[in-house]
């Protein structure tokens, strides 16, 4: 009976031009998802919930800045920027957040004021074994230095990441409701994992 009762409210959402993105489960991914298609209340809504992390970063280490930059969403990177959002963290292909904006835009000055760096040739180091503490990264000799034009250019030219970004676009630009658009973009993100968008 109460399952029915579930079923019936997410058909009154829908019905009432609402979505089935609060029934995702998961408030980074719909962050995520609003952020990418700059619909910056709802994400903003997301982001100040007690607990949300703004440094969180996804499977293929993209952050919610590396999406707004991505995205050119000045607005919501203004906003991440302002909550404490780290512009050096590093996706796993080694991208930062600088790497990713578009060259001469609003966003990629703020980011660069912000201290924002262009990658530099190295590891991806993931989330769970960086240093905790400001300390701990001085102490492990963590620093980041720019990166020469050619690993800039590298990390922004990247094929693979070109064609899954066509597809996500194309594909989502049919979308009309939150979920179809998560679902495009779960896709992009295996996309950019295997290359293949199904």
């Amino acid at each position: 009976m109460n399952g029915l009762r579930v079923v019936a409210a997410a058909v009154l959402l829908v019905c009432a031009g609402g979505s089935l993105a609060a029934f995702a489960g998961d408030p980074f991914e719909d962050a995520i998802v609003a952020v990418r298609w700059k619909e910056n209340e709802k994400a903003l809504a997301l982001i100040d919930t007690p607990g949300f992390d703004v440094n969180r970063q996804n499977a293929e280490g993209y952050t919610l800045l590396h999406i707004a930059a991505d995205q050119n969403n000045f607005e919501m990177a203004k906003i991440l920027l302002q909550r404490g959002a780290n512009p050096n963290l590093r996706s796993k292909i080694g991208s930062t957040v600088a790497d990713m904006a578009y060259s001469g835009s609003p966003l990629l000055a703020a980011v660069l004021k912000a201290g924002g760096q262009y990658a530099k040739n190295a590891p991806y180091v993931a989330p769970a074994s960086r240093p905790a503490t400001a300390a701990a990264k001085s102490a492990s000799g963590a620093t980041r230095a720019p990166a020469s034009a050619a690993s800039a250019a590298a990390a922004s030219n990247d094929p693979r990441r070109k064609q899954c970004n066509a597809r996500h676009h194309s594909s989502s630009a049919l979308c009309s409701d939150s979920t179809c658009k998560m679902r495009e973009y779960r896709k992009w993100q295996t996309c950019l994992k295997t290359g293949s968008y199904n």
